[in-house]
């Protein structure tokens, strides 16, 4: 039988309140200890992306605003065909070096950005000519209080305040900003170390050879890819005693190559841990592995996860 309406009238309140309890009530103090940096790390992320754009743009400006006082430079596009032949022209030197530093220099599908790397450099062309122009420099402060632009402003600016407030929650704040030297925006960032390990003990047999400490500095999770070579055939662990390892040892022969690529989504030979890294040499000379580690553009993304890492609160 379907409930009457005056019993329908009684339910519903008494639903209403028993949410509106549920939702008052206060969250325990270690769920919210638990979610609520990992909540504010995107806002503490774009604050501070803003704040250091900003103040790049204020530098390059900055040279650009001296610029325009060299007469040569400063008049440069008072005449419309003068400046687009110069910003043209400029523009194509800054789309060759693009175009070397990270199209033609990439093994892989490096020819799919010489279009876009080609408009950003002419777009780097324009901005420079017309950015240096004198006029500009005069009319600086119309642009950012005209239209739209304080608005904008404005907005930003509260954004970036309420978003410092996440310095106060999350692990470490600097972290995302010390992260952005790791990014390969001007190198390769490829680094190659070389790590010797002492040969066998010729008294005992190869399985029980012992396993050497070679700590190396890597985030493994920022890692695009991992190139192993050795002279000698050896083990990889992650620790120096059977009883420590996570994991089955990884086996290198003599003048072999391992290759581990993030986007092929392989099993890293590293562990996570760079402190544990040890290695076994099976041979009774000593052995030279060769590590050439090389940083992805994910690194700065894997960085401002480290900041999202929980805290507890006193």
């Amino acid at each position: 039988m379907a409930p009457t309406i005056p019993a329908f009238a009684t339910a519903v309140p008494a639903a209403v309140a028993e949410l509106s309890g549920s939702l008052a009530a206060p969250l325990p103090l270690g769920q919210v200890a638990e979610w609520f940096p990992v909540w504010v790390t995107p806002i503490y992320t774009l604050a501070v992306g803003l704040l250091l754009g900003a103040a790049v743009a204020a530098v390059l400006y900055g040279v650009l605003a001296l610029l325009s006082l060299v007469p040569p430079l400063g008049n440069l596009a008072d005449s419309p065909v003068r400046g687009t032949v110069a910003s043209l022209t400029l523009g194509g030197l800054f789309a060759i070096f693009l175009c070397v530093q990270f199209a033609f220099g990439d093994q892989g599908n490096g020819q799919v950005l010489i279009l876009p790397l080609v408009l950003i450099g002419l777009i780097m062309g324009y901005a420079v000519v017309y950015g240096m122009w004198y006029r500009t420099r005069r009319e600086w402060g119309d642009v950012l209080t005209e239209g739209i632009m304080p608005y904008l402003l404005s907005t930003a600016g509260v954004f970036v305040v309420i978003g410092l407030v996440g310095i106060f929650f999350v692990t470490d704040p600097m972290k995302f900003v010390r992260s952005i030297r790791e990014v390969p925006l001007i190198n390769s960032g490829t680094r190659v170390v070389n790590v010797e390990v002492p040969g066998a003990d010729p008294t005992v047999a190869p399985d029980e050879a012992e396993f050497h400490a070679r700590p190396i500095e890597y985030d493994l999770r920022a890692l695009s890819e991992v190139v192993i070579e050795t002279d000698k055939t050896i083990m990889l662990a992650d620790g120096g005693d059977l009883s420590e390892l996570g994991r089955a040892p990884t086996r290198i022969d003599a003048g072999e190559q391992l290759t581990f690529r993030y986007q092929d989504r392989d099993t890293p030979p590293l562990p996570v841990d760079s402190n544990r890294l040890h290695i076994q040499n099976r041979e009774l000379d000593p052995a030279t592995v060769t590590f050439t580690l090389v940083l992805g553009i994910h690194s700065l993304l894997v960085s401002a996860e480290v900041l999202a890492e929980p805290i507890f609160l006193s």
